[in-house]
């Protein structure tokens, strides 16, 4: 279950739209669905996304949310079939 009550803490749609997206993707990654290099990948599109609408804001985003992916990735990584 994702927290969607943000924006009545004064977060942006925009923010709460990419928090959610880092959190099924920290799903993904948790269970095993998502190797590490799509991981990456679909964060660098959430990323990408999130800095069109809030330039100012990108390091806050990258200092929270990239580390947060790549721990993950490596600490589950996909089980090989």
């Amino acid at each position: 279950m994702y927290y969607a009550d943000f924006h009545k803490e004064g977060y942006s749609e925009s923010y709460v739209t990419a928090r959610n997206q880092i959190d099924m993707l920290c799903d993904l990654i948790v269970s095993g669905d998502i190797p590490r290099q799509r991981a990456e990948d679909e964060y660098d599109k959430i990323e990408a996304q999130y800095s069109r609408e809030n330039p100012e804001m990108i390091e806050f985003f990258r200092t929270i949310y990239k580390g947060r992916i790549e721990r993950l990735a490596m600490q589950f990584p996909p089980e090989k079939k």
